[in-house]
């Protein structure tokens, strides 16, 4: 025998059990409000006025919508969308907003049980009216999501496009830009910082790069903004971006937030030059004339390339240790540290080298053309 409480509830009994809960909705919405403000963080800073204003509009909306059995109007859509909509504008977390939801729906639960102990409900019909709330609560918060995300994304490109105003100002004012400008893109006006320019040939173009340098370490909670098809920032160290043919980033020096310009403008001379000489990597200005004289001339380059790296092709650790040994500024220790190996180990490697090669890492000249050779086997791919 089929049991006919299970069975999808009449608009007459829909209409008599929404006549039992209406009354109780008042105080729905007000605790609702109230735990809000009280309960969620970020809602603190809102009126419990307020928030109960926006759980009364929607409350009313899906009642009616509830005792008509029919779904929300495109009226009924809009008027919902309001809260999403508001909340985005406030940069009140989504998250906070659903919970919102979620706990007016929990009081209406509480009511319909509270009716059901005295009798004004039966079980089987709050669990009908319980099934009815949800499946007009699933659409209301979709519909307030879809309004707050379309709202984010719209704040997120005004707040960009004002960044990137701000990043130009910084970088390309002739005089020093005020203090107020850096704490506007959130940049400590006492932190030292390096003025950065870069631009690829490569067919993704100034998009992947721009992407590329907003990588988590790569700027090290520097900022990147596109300028006249390269893009251009403020990085407190050199920016970790792997080598990649195409692509050269030209670096000024690293100062106070007033010598900004005058870093930026040698940042941009850095990439201009190295462009013109088909150079990549990251550069700064004093790089850049070996670099090209590498380029200029390749033949010569080659010659000491065969002189300085080929007789050691065959034990890569000891060249990996000379180039950690010129990186470190001909330092054994620090050579060390960087290699985590024991200092006389560094110098068995420095001293093989020398024998491999006929070289000696006390000569200027053959330091220099040592450095040549590398630049050479970095540039060219030789092996």
């Amino acid at each position: 025998m089929t049991d006919t409480r299970s069975l999808e509830p009449s608009p007459d009994a829909v209409r008599r059990m929404v006549e039992v809960l209406a009354p109780r909705l008042p105080g729905v919405a007000a605790r609702t409000a109230e735990r809000a403000v009280a309960e969620i963080p970020e809602y603190g800073v809102l009126d419990v006025a307020e928030v109960l204003e926006g759980i009364q509009r929607d409350l009313g909306l899906a009642v009616a919508a509830l005792l008509e059995a029919r779904t929300f109007t495109p009226q009924d859509r809009e008027t919902m969308s309001l809260i999403g909509d508001t909340r985005a504008v406030q940069r009140l977390p989504l998250e906070g907003m659903l919970r919102v939801y979620r706990m007016t729906v929990d009081e209406i639960f509480r009511e319909l049980w509270a009716a059901a102990e005295i009798g004004e409900l039966q079980p089987f019909e709050v669990l009908q009216l319980t099934s009815r709330v949800w499946s007009y609560a699933g659409p209301l918060m979709d519909l307030a999501t879809a309004a707050y995300r379309a709202r984010e994304l719209e704040l997120a490109l005004a707040d960009s496009d004002r960044r990137t105003g701000l990043v130009h100002e910084l970088l390309l004012s002739p005089s020093a830009a005020p203090a107020s400008v850096a704490a506007a893109i959130g940049l400590d006006p006492l932190r030292e910082v390096l003025a950065f320019r870069a631009r690829t040939t490569t067919p993704d173009g100034p998009a992947a790069l721009l992407s590329a340098l907003k990588l988590p370490g790569v700027l090290d909670g520097g900022i990147a903004v596109p300028y006249e098809g390269d893009v251009i920032g403020l990085a407190p160290r050199r920016p970790t971006l792997p080598d990649a043919p195409g692509v050269v980033v030209g670096l000024g020096p690293v100062g106070p937030l007033a010598a900004l310009p005058s870093s930026f403008a040698l940042a941009t001379r850095t990439v201009e030059t190295a462009a013109a000489f088909g150079l990549h990597g990251v550069l700064t200005l004093d790089r850049v004339p070996l670099h090209a004289m590498t380029r200029a001339e390749a033949e010569l380059a080659g010659l000491l390339h065969a002189r300085c790296v080929r007789p050691v092709l065959d034990a890569p650790e000891v060249l990996d240790t000379v180039r950690a040994f010129l990186a470190h500024e001909l330092a054994a220790e620090a050579t060390a540290d960087a290699l985590a190996v024991h200092a006389n180990t560094v110098r068995n490697r420095l001293h093989r080298y020398e024998a491999l090669t006929g070289l000696s890492l006390r000569r200027l000249d053959d330091l220099v053309q040592l450095r040549l050779a590398l630049l050479h086997q970095e540039l060219t791919g030789a092996p």
